[in-house]
C-alpha cells in the first residue's frame, strides 16, 4: 500500500474501489456475485460478470498493475490481477470476470462498487452492501469453478495463488522456480509501530513482484524501491556470482510501519512473477537504545540526492521512534554536593562530562580564584556511566584542593548532550545559566559577568556568547549561519563565521544568526520556558541551532561579545575517533533540524 494520492503506474488495467464512478467514457456495467478473503496471501477474490459482447473477455488476458482506488473514504493503491472470459451457457453479451486484489487493507469493506480501467474502457462492478464473504474453503472451490472457463497464463497465475498454503514455520525461498535469495543481519523493533530490517536480497530483475512482512495477522509491504541500498560485495561474491546475479547494492536497510512485539511470530512472504510464494522466518534480538541506533547508522553511506529519501522514508522514522523509546524513562540521577551551595547564585554554569572526565579539574581550577566572589554556581553532569567512580573520586580530590562548591550529577545512562544539559538546568538556581563544554577555558576572570550584563542590558537578546579561539589564537566560533551542503543532500548546516581567521578588536557586541552550545548564556526563565534543548536530537549536534531558531521565533536575538574570549579545544571533550555511524548520526540530526525549519512546526519526539 502506497502513500495517499500517488498516481497510477503505467499499464492497460487499473482497479478502483469506490462509491463514485471514475469515467473513461460510459462504463460497462457488471455485478459481483461472490467474494472472499484468501488467508494465505491476505488478498481478496471478487467474481462476477460484465455486460459485453462474446469474445470481449479474450482481449483482456491478465495484468498486474498499480492504480489509485478509493476505499473506506481514503486514497490507496492496489495491485490487481484481472481475468475475463466468455461464460459458456450464460446469457448473451455476458462475460465472466475474476478479480484478485493483493494488497487490500485489513478489515476492508463494504465497497459499494469496484471500478476497472481495462485498456480504454471503464468497467463498474456493483457490490451489494449486504454481500457476505464466503468461507475460505468454499472460496477456493467456487473460484476454481469460475476459472474452469478461462485459459492461458491468467488462469494459471490465479490457480497458483489459490494453491498457496501460507507460512508453516519453514523457509521455502530455495524451492522457488526463479532464484531468489535473502539474508538478514538484524531485525530491530521500533515501538510503537515500526520494524527495521537490515539484510539483502538477490534476484533477477522483475522476478520478485512483492515482499510482505507478516506479523501475526498484520502485514506491511517491503518495497525494495523505498529502502536504503547497501553495497554487499560479500553477498555478491558468495551468493550472486554462482547464480549469475550482479547487483552489488543488493543490501538494504528498510523501515516498515507495523506493530510488533519481541515474541510475535514474524516472517517474510515473497511473491514472484510466476505466481509462486516463498517464506523466510525472522526473529528480532531485542536490540534497543543507542546500541540499536548505532547498529542502523553504521551500515550505509548516502550523499547528494540519496540523502533526503533515505532519511525521509527509512532512517528518520526509525531513529525518531528508537530515540523516543530510550528517553521514555529517565535514568536515576545521583546528586552529590561538594561544599555549601551559594544562597543566591547570580549564574549557574552547567557542564556535561563524557569521555574526558579530567577536564573537570582543569576547568574548575582555572575559574576557582574568582568564582565564589562572582556568585557562580557550578553543576557538572556526568553522562558517562562507566566513569562514575572515576568522576566521583576526581571530584572529591578537586574539592579538597580548591574548596570551590560545586554539584556533581551522575546519570544512570548515557543520554546525550540535550538531556544532560536539561537535567543540569533542572538543578540550576541562578538567574542566568551558562551552558559550557568541558573543553572551553576563559581568557579573563570577568568573562561570565560581562555576558550576563549584556543580557540584562538588552531585553531583545535571548542568548549571548564570547569569541571562541583555537589554541593558536585563531577564531573557532564567532557566531554561525546556515548554508546548504550539496554533498549532504542540500541540507542546511550551521557554519562558523570567520573560522580560522584572526580575531577582530573593537567590535563590541555583534548580532549573530546562531550560537554554539559550547558556550551559551541565557536567562534561566527564558530557556526553561522553551523547554530547554530539544531531546529529539540524538547524542549531540544541532541542539544549539534549534534552540537559537526557537529564540528567534519568539522575537529574541543572539549576539557575540567580541570583548570576551575563551579557548575551545573543539570536540576534545568527546573520546574516540569518528566513525561512519557518527557521520550518519550528524546527518540524522541535520535532517531533523531541516525538517523542523521547513515545516515551521515541532516534530514529535
Amino acid at each position: 500500500m502506497d502513500r495517499q494520492g500517488e498516481a497510477a503506474g503505467p499499464g492497460p488495467a487499473g482497479v478502483g474501489i469506490s462509491g463514485m464512478v471514475r469515467r473513461t467514457g460510459s462504463p460497462r456495467a457488471g455485478t459481483i456475485e461472490f467474494c472472499g478473503l484468501h488467508p494465505a496471501t491476505a488478498g481478496w477474490f471478487f467474481c462476477g460478470s460484465i455486460a459485453a459482447e462474446p469474445g470481449w473477455g479474450a482481449t483482456i488476458g491478465s495484468v498486474a498493475v498499480r492504480a489509485p482506488a478509493t476505499l473506506q473514504g481514503g486514497r490507496i493503491t492496489v495491485t490487481a490481477i484481472v481475468v475475463a472470459f466468455d461464460r459458456s451457457g450464460a446469457a448473451a453479451r455476458e462475460t465472466g470476470i475474476v478479480l484478485y486484489l493483493a494488497d487490500m487493507p485489513p478489515g476492508a469493506g463494504p465497497w459499494g462498487a469496484i471500478e476497472l480501467t481495462l485498456g480504454r474502457e471503464a468497467v463498474r462492478l456493483e457490490v451489494s452492501p449486504v454481500l457476505q464473504p464466503v468461507p475460505s474453503a468454499e472460496l477456493a472451490v467456487r473460484v476454481r469453478g469460475m476459472l474452469s472457463a478461462a485459459a492461458g497464463e491468467a488462469r494459471q497465475m490465479l490457480l497458483s495463488i489459490l494453491a498457496r498454503r501460507g507460512y508453516a514455520g519453514v523457509d521455502t525461498l530455495d524451492a522457488l522456480g526463479d532464484p531468489v535469495r535473502m539474508g538478514f543481519d538484524e531485525v530491530i523493533l521500533c515501538r510503537p509501530d515500526g520494524v527495521v530490517i537490515i539484510g539483502w536480497c538477490l534476484a533477477a530483475p522483475g522476478v520478485v513482484t512483492a515482499i510482505w512482512l507478516c506479523v501475526g495477522t498484520e502485514r506491511s509491504a517491503l518495497d525494495l524501491g523505498r529502502v536504503v541500498p547497501v553495497e554487499r560485495l560479500d553477498v555478491l561474491d558468495g551468493v550472486g556470482v554462482p547464480l549469475g546475479l550482479t547487483n552489488r547494492h543488493c543490501g538494504f536497510v528498510a523501515f516498515l510501519p507495523v506493530k510488533a512485539g519481541l515474541n510475535d511470530p514474524m516472517h517474510l512472504q515473497v511473491e514472484t512473477r510466476s505466481g509462486e510464494t516463498g517464506y523466510f522466518g525472522l526473529r528480532p534480538r531485542g536490540m534497543v537504545g543507542l546500541t540499536a541506533i548505532r547498529r542502523i547508522l553504521e551500515v550505509f553511506e548516502v550523499q547528494y540526492g540519496a540523502v533526503r529519501p533515505a532519511f525521509d522514508t527509512v532512517i528518520g522514522p526509525a531513529l525518531r521512534r528508537l530515540n523516543a523509546m530510550r528517553l521514555e524513562t529517565r535514568p536515576p540521577v545521583t546528586c552529590i554536593r561538594f561544599g555549601t551551595p551559594l544562597a543566591a547564585p547570580h549564574c549557574t554554569i552547567v557542564v556535561p562530562l563524557h569521555g574526558r572526565i579530567d577536564y573537570l579539574e582543569s576547568q574548575l581550577g582555572l575559574m576557582s580564584g574568582f568564582a565564589a566572589a562572582a556568585g557562580w554556581e557550578f553543576i557538572y553532569v556526568v553522562d558517562d556511566p562507566p566513569r562514575q567512580q572515576e568522576a566521583q573520586a576526581l571530584a572529591e580530590s578537586v574539592y579538597a584542593r580548591l574548596a570551590v562548591p560545586f554539584t556533581l550529577l551522575l546519570l544512570g545512562e548515557n543520554l546525550g548532550y540535550a538531556p544532560a544539559n536539561n537535567i543540569g538546568l533542572a538543578y540550576a538556581r541562578g538567574r542566568h545559566v551558562c551552558f559550557l563544554n568541558s573543553d572551553v577555558f576563559p581568557c579573563a576572570q570577568d568573562w561570565l559577568d560581562r555576558l550576563c550584563a549584556r543580557l540584562d542590558a538588552d531585553e531583545t537578546l535571548g542568548a549571548v556568547s564570547g569569541v571562541l579561539l583555537f589554541e593558536d589564537g585563531s577564531v573557532q566560533h564567532e557566531g554561525m549561519r546556515l548554508a546548504a551542503i550539496p554533498a549532504l543532500g542540500g541540507l542546511l548546516f550551521p557554519l562558523h563565521v570567520r573560522k580560522g581567521r584572526r580575531p577582530r578588536s573593537g567590535m563590541g557586541l555583534d548580532r549573530a544568526d546562531m550560537l554554539t552550545g559550547a558556550c551559551l548564556v541565557m536567562r534561566r526563565d527564558i530557556v526553561a520556558g522553551l523547554g530547554g534543548f530539544d531531546e529529539g536530537y540524538i547524542v549531540g549536534d544541532f541542539e544549539d541551532s534549534d534552540l537559537c531558531a526557537r529564540l528567534q521565533a519568539m522575537g529574541k536575538g543572539c549576539a557575540i561579545d567580541h570583548e570576551v574570549q575563551l579557548h575551545h579545544l573543539e570536540r576534545q571533550s568527546q573520546a574516540g575517533p569518528g566513525h561512519r555511524w557518527r557521520r550518519n548520526l550528524t546527518l540524522y540530526n541535520a535532517w531533523r533540524f531541516n525538517t523542523r525549519q521547513g515545516t515551521g512546526a515541532a516534530l514529535s519526539p
